[in-house]
């Protein structure tokens, strides 16, 4: 079946059967088409034969029941392409594919002109009501080239084994708290698939991955923001936004053994809040630029590891609840021009370990509440241990002007810090039993100050 329209004309297309194949060629003004398939083995374009809509007010719904339905099946396979300017929305993709084993190959919208009132504009949904396995996002691309801009897409995903590549946004305007949005949600195991690992590959995510970007410190990619709520276990997926004023606004992950790496670069990047509750989950940030960060874990969570790697001026904040977790961070200058640095780490429950090192002017604050946190394997004792090493887990400043203050509420916890550099101060308060604090600072008009209160508690000051 073939189909070939010009100008403005509605297109319905309903198959029973399967194996039924689509073609659509719109060149015009307000185009528009709507597909009905139902069965298994149909689709939507050829690499070979793209389905095209090309002009102004493009709109395309395409609703595929059954399984191993296909929609732009590789090489641009669906392509809208804006090309004069228009006060309402100019490019419009609707694709709901029920069941398993459907296919999103490689979608484009592209936009060129002033679009006042926005841009692009997606939505896919593959499975219903939790059903839905083995279906497959490969590529979605957003482009909004010139003037105002104005895209979202939203993606959701329901079921186990579904595949997620790519969903990117471009944007070259120069406009701020302009309109780049994307929202995905994930129900289910094993979703994402492939790649990153630990913590999540350290991170400079891209794998299975959500992209908003034109480049760093650029005048294009402004006002980016994306969600991302994944609900299941053993699921992976990446976030990276390049530009200005990006924005992580809410990570939400319930269930165990997933992954997910946040990359941020440019000027005013916010990871709002980054919650995580369940087990054995890994989530790596890095950001490279002005630099806001918040991870939570929650309702105790336990052997969960996150990481926090910043460079520039930077804020980063962790909320750990459980048992057996690992919080790190990184913070450090921009390309040797200096920072200011600061962390906060709250962590309740017992046997957590914390490390940070922070490069530049900084300040830490560690609020720790419970027992054996950073020690195992344990080591210091003899009035704690007099220096070599400090190990395990120690909080290192670099730099001047440095403060850090850690209050600890429990027992048999270890604190050990290095401050380097002048004019550094350094504040521990204790409360519990068998705690022990060594604290080394090198360099001129330090100040360093310990509190213990509790039986058994160790402390040394290496000045």
């Amino acid at each position: 079946m073939r189909i070939l329209v010009l100008l403005s004309v509605l297109l319905p297309v309903a198959a029973a059967a399967q194996d039924n194949l689509v073609f659509i060629d719109q060149i015009g003004l307000e185009n528009e088409a709507l597909i009905d398939q139902v069965g298994s083995g149909n689709q939507l374009g050829l690499d070979t034969d793209v389905a095209l809509q090309e002009g102004y007010y493009n709109s395309l719904i395409v609703t595929q029941t059954g399984a191993d339905n296909q929609v732009g099946t590789i090489g641009r396979g669906f392509e809208q392409s804006g090309n004069s300017q228009t006060p309402t929305i100019f490019n419009q993709v609707d694709i709901t594919q029920d069941s398993n084993s459907n296919l999103v190959g490689e979608v484009l919208q592209a936009a060129t002109g002033a679009i006042p009132s926005g841009a692009n504009r997606l939505f896919i949904l593959q499975g219903q009501s939790g059903s839905g396995d083995g279906n497959q996002i490969i590529t979605v691309i957003q482009e909004q080239l010139d003037g105002m801009p104005g895209q979202i897409a939203q993606i959701e995903q329901t079921g186990t084994e579904n595949t997620l590549l790519r969903v990117e946004q471009r944007s070259e305007t120069a406009a701020q708290f302009a309109e780049n949005i994307i929202r995905a949600r994930f129900t289910g195991s094993y979703n994402g698939r492939g790649q990153l690992t630990g913590p999540a590959l350290l991170s400079r995510a891209l794998d299975n991955a959500l992209i908003q970007r034109i480049g760093y410190d650029n005048m294009g990619a402004n006002g980016n923001e994306m969600d991302l709520t994944v609900s299941g276990d053993f699921n992976r997926f990446g976030i990276f936004q390049g530009g200005r004023r990006n924005s992580v606004g809410f990570v939400t992950i319930t269930g165990d053994t997933n992954e997910v790496g946040l990359r941020q670069d440019g000027l005013q990047n916010d990871i709002t809040m980054s919650t995580v509750a369940g087990d054995e989950n890994r989530v790596g940030v890095g950001q490279i630029g002005t630099n806001r960060a918040w991870v939570e874990l929650t309702g105790f969570s336990n052997r969960n590891d996150i990481l926090g790697l910043q460079e520039g001026t930077n804020d980063l904040e962790f909320y750990v609840e459980g048992t057996g977790n690992i919080a790190s961070a990184d913070q450090n200058y921009l390309s040797g021009l200096g920072g200011g640095n600061a962390a906060e780490f709250r962590i309740l429950g017992d046997n957590n370990f914390l490390d940070l090192l922070q490069q530049g002017q900084n300040t830490a604050v560690f609020l720790v509440e419970g027992d054996l946190n950073n020690a195992a394997p344990a080591s210091f004792t003899g009035v704690a241990a007099s220096d070599p090493g400090l190990t395990p887990g120690f909080f290192k400043q670099l730099g001047f002007g440095n403060d850090a203050t850690t209050s600890i509420t429990g027992d048999a916890n270890l604190v050990a810090a290095v401050q380097d550099g002048d004019a550094n101060g350094f504040t521990v308060i204790i409360v519990g039993n068998t705690n022990q604090a060594a604290v080394a600072q090198r360099g001129n008009a330090n100040d360093a100050w310990i509190s213990q209160n509790g039986t058994g508690n160790t402390a040394a000051i290496i000045q």
